[in-house]
């Protein structure tokens, strides 16, 4: 890719996720655009525009979008416990205005909880029951939001990381492919998970598949 030339549309950049993605970007040269419900809390600078838009209203996300030439999703419920239809209908809106705008690359931050845990040791598939059983909620709706965007038209990378902590810069060690076993137990720093988000827009061998990010 050349830098100069991609515009990378942010969603959820006032986030932690969000933001560290948002610097993950700039390093790499490429133009941001900040997709946020109050634009206030992000300051513009060079590369970095900001415009207003609201997953759960497509039409502002249709005009936040304009000239993007790939989005990628840090969105997520501030509950857990009560995540309503936040990832289902607002990933489905996003998609949709990708499409709207001939926008072929989308990347969906979503987590390991949502593995199957097919090729996990039997310990990870039992804490991935646990989880699952504890956050059923969000995860039956992030369930919703992975089908949609598999199904849409969209050149998709799915990026499913493990727990996140805010501490600490990019892990050399920690593994990043499709549907690998990775431990649910292990964190990984947040500028590591940025910048695989970020490697999912580049990597074209990411395309069409859901890539497992940890230890």
């Amino acid at each position: 890719m050349e830098s100069e030339k991609i515009k990378i549309a942010i969603v959820g950049a006032t986030g932690l996720a969000g933001g560290a993605v948002v610097d993950e970007v700039l390093s790499k040269g490429y133009e941001v655009v900040a997709v946020v419900r109050n634009p206030e809390k992000v300051e513009a600078s060079d590369k970095l525009s900001v415009v207003k838009g609201n997953v759960l209203n497509y039409d502002s996300l249709i005009q936040a979008f304009k000239n993007a030439d790939a989005v990628i999703s840090c969105i997520g419920p501030a509950d857990d416990f009560n995540p309503g239809t936040l990832m289902s209908e607002g990933t489905a809106n996003i998609v949709q205005a990708c499409e709207v705008n001939n926008i072929e690359k989308f990347v969906m931050m979503s987590g390991i909880i949502q593995s199957e845990g097919k090729k996990q040791p039997l310990i990870n598939r039992l804490v991935l029951k646990l989880i699952k059983a504890v956050y059923r909620k969000v995860v039956s709706d992030k369930i919703i939001a992975e089908k949609f965007v598999q199904k849409s038209s969209l050149q998709w990378v799915i990026v499913r990381p493990a727990g996140l902590q805010s501490k600490g810069e990019i892990e050399e060690s920690v593994k990043a492919a499709p549907n690998i076993a990775v431990s649910p137990l292990k964190r990984i720093s947040i500028k590591t998970c940025a910048f695989h988000l970020v490697r999912a827009v580049e990597d074209l061998s990411w395309n069409k598949q859901i890539i497992h990010v940890g230890k």
